[in-house]
C-alpha cells in the first residue's frame, strides 16, 4: 500500500464555485466517498445542491451513490483514492502552507515523511503571493526552501526545483529554441528580455515569467497605452536585473519575474494550440483549445491536419477551431497526421529530458512522470514555403484543465498519471507486503546503531537506518513496519 498525501491546488478554490466552469463536471460518488471527502480540506471544490434541469440531478439514482458537482483536482483525488494500491489523505493547500511555515521546518518533515508521496504543493507557475496563497515574497522562498529539503525524504511531485524551473520560462524558452534548432529543426518565434520601448509593437506580444493559462500576455492591439506598459516594464526588468548582478545569492532578486516579448505568431492567436498531455512517455490525450471572445473552445482532438494540409482554404475556415480539430478526412490522412504531431511532441520531450538530466547529472527529469506540451503553428522562417510545429509552452501542472470538455481524455491522463506516480515510488523502495525491498546502495546511509534484516531481489542483506538528515524510521504496530530511505 502506497501512502498519498493529496494535497488540493490553491488556484482552484473560488468564493462562488461556478458548475459552468470548464474545469466542473457532475458525477456520482458513494456515499462513503461523500462522507470520507467532503470537510473543510476540500471546501469550495465540491457542490452538493445546485439547480439545474439536468436528468443527471433529477432522475432516479440508486440510494448508495449521490450526485454531485465536483472539481477536477477533487475528482482526481477520488479517483486515485480507489486504487487497490492507494491509501490517500487529502489536505488543503492552506493548511499544509501553514504546516509548512512552522518554526524550523521540523514539523514539515514529521508530517511529509508520514506518506510515501506528497502530490501537490509544489504550483509555482502562477505566482502564489499575488494570488494571496502568501502573505509576502519571504514567506513564500521560505515554503520553496522547505519544500524542497522535504523532497530529499519522500517523492514530492511535482519536485520542487524542476517546477520552479518551469515557472522561470525564459530558461525554459532557451532549451527549447536549442531543440528546434538541433533536434527538430523547426521555427520559433524569437523571444527575448523587454529592455526597450521600441521593442513593443503591432508584431510583438509581451508575457511574463511565473504565469499561465493567458494571463500576463499582453496584445499591442489591446493595450491602451502601449508605450506606457512598456516603459513601466522595462523598469521593472532592469531592477530585477540590477539586484541580480548586485546580489547573485538573493533569492528575491533570482526568482524575480521577467517580462518578455515574443514575435507575434498570427496562427497561434487565431486558431489556438494543441494541449498534448504525455505521461511515461506516450502521448494520452491531446485538446485543441482556440481562444474565443469569451474564453475558450475546447474540443477533444481525435484528427487533426498535416501541416502540408494546412492550406489557404483551410486556413479560411470561418469556424478557428475546425483548423485544429479536424473533421473528416481519410483513415490514412488521419493516421499520417497524427502520427507527425506525435512525433514531434515525442522527440521535443525526449530532448527536453536529456537536457534536463544532462544538467543535473544523476536526477531523474520530472517530465519522464508527465508534462503537457502545448504546440501550435507558424510560418517557416526559412525561405520554404510551409508551416512548422512550435512548442508554446512546456507545463507541469497540478491539474488537467478543462475537465469537463473532455472528460474521457482528462480521466485517462488521471489514471496514467497515478501509474506513473506509483511507479516512480517503487522505483525508489520495493514493496513486499509488510517489509521494504531496498534496492539503493545501503552503504551511502548513515548508522544510528539499529539495524534491520532486508531482501534484496536475489539475496538478504543487512542495512542500517539512516538519520533524520538523510531519512527516516516510522515505527507503527509491531517493530519496523515502514522504513524511509532517502536517496542521496
Amino acid at each position: 500500500m502506497v501512502r498519498m498525501l493529496f494535497i488540493t491546488s490553491p488556484g482552484s478554490i473560488r468564493p462562488e464555485p461556478n458548475v459552468e466552469s470548464t474545469d466542473w463536471a457532475p458525477q456520482w460518488i458513494t456515499r462513503q466517498e461523500e462522507q470520507a471527502y467532503f470537510d473543510d480540506e476540500t471546501a469550495g471544490l465540491f457542490l452538493t445542491e445546485w439547480s439545474t434541469k439536468d436528468s443527471f440531478v433529477t432522475g432516479a439514482h440508486p440510494g448508495d451513490h449521490c450526485p454531485v458537482f465536483l472539481h477536477e483536482s477533487l475528482l482526481m483525488a477520488i479517483r486515485w483514492s480507489r486504487h487497490a494500491d492507494v491509501d490517500l489523505q487529502i489536505v488543503s493547500f492552506k493548511h499544509f502552507a501553514q504546516v509548512a511555515l512552522m518554526g524550523d521546518g521540523r514539523v514539515l518533515k514529521e508530517y511529509g515523511c508520514r506518506f510515501d508521496i506528497v502530490y501537490g504543493g509544489c504550483e509555482y507557475t502562477t505566482d502564489r503571493v499575488e494570488a494571496g496563497d502568501f502573505r509576502n515574497r519571504q514567506d513564500e522562498l521560505r515554503y520553496i526552501a522547505r519544500m524542497e529539503v522535504l523532497a530529499r525524504s519522500v517523492l514530492v511531485w511535482p519536485p520542487p526545483q524542476e517546477s520552479f524551473f518551469y515557472r522561470q520560462k525564459l530558461a525554459l524558452i532557451r532549451r527549447l529554441e536549442e531543440v528546434a534548432e538541433c533536434t527538430t529543426w523547426t521555427s520559433r518565434p524569437k523571444t527575448s528580455i523587454l529592455l526597450n520601448k521600441s521593442q513593443f509593437t503591432e508584431c510583438t506580444v509581451l508575457k511574463r515569467e511565473g504565469s499561465d493559462q493567458s494571463k500576463r500576455r499582453i496584445f499591442h492591439d489591446s493595450c491602451r497605452n502601449p508605450q506606457k506598459t512598456a516603459t513601466d516594464l522595462c523598469k521593472s526588468n532592469q531592477k530585477i536585473l540590477a539586484k541580480r548582478q548586485k546580489k547573485p545569492d538573493d533569492l528575491e532578486a533570482k526568482h524575480g519575474m521577467l517580462w518578455m516579448v515574443q514575435d507575434l505568431v498570427p496562427e497561434l492567436r487565431k486558431y489556438g494550440e494543441y494541449r498534448v498531455y504525455v505521461v511515461a512517455g506516450k502521448v494520452v490525450s491531446v485538446v485543441g483549445t482556440t481562444p474565443t471572445e469569451g474564453g475558450w473552445c475546447i474540443k477533444d482532438c481525435h484528427g487533426v491536419y498535416g501541416l502540408t494540409e494546412l492550406t489557404p482554404e483551410v486556413l479560411a475556415n470561418p469556424e478557428p477551431h475546425d483548423v485544429l480539430v479536424r473533421q473528416g478526412g481519410t483513415r490514412a490522412l488521419l493516421e499520417k497526421a497524427t502520427k507527425a504531431l506525435h512525433d514531434y511532441v515525442l522527440m521535443t520531450h525526449k530532448a527536453l529530458i536529456q537536457k534536463a538530466e544532462s544538467e543535473s547529472p544523476g536526477a531523474s527529469s520530472v517530465l519522464r512522470e508527465f508534462a503537457r506540451i502545448d504546440v501550435s503553428v507558424m510560418r517557416k522562417l526559412s525561405s520554404e514555403a510551409g508551416y512548422d510545429y512550435f512548442v508554446n509552452e512546456v507545463e507541469i501542472p497540478n491539474g488537467i484543465y478543462f475537465f469537463s470538455q473532455h472528460s474521457d481524455g482528462a480521466e485517462r491522463v488521471m489514471d496514467e498519471l497515478l501509474e506513473a506516480l506509483l511507479t516512480s515510488a517503487r522505483s525508489r523502495f520495493k514493496f513486499d507486503d509488510q517489509r521494504y525491498k531496498f534496492s539503493s546502495d545501503p552503504t551511502n546511509l548513515n548508522a544510528l546503531g539499529t539495524s534491520m534484516a532486508f531482501h534484496d531481489d536475489d539475496d538478504e542483506i543487512e542495512i542500517q537506518a539512516c538519520d533524520w538528515e538523510a531519512g527516516l524510521i516510522d515505527m507503527e504496530g509491531q517493530g519496523f513496519e515502514r522504513l524511509r530511505v532517502a536517496t542521496l
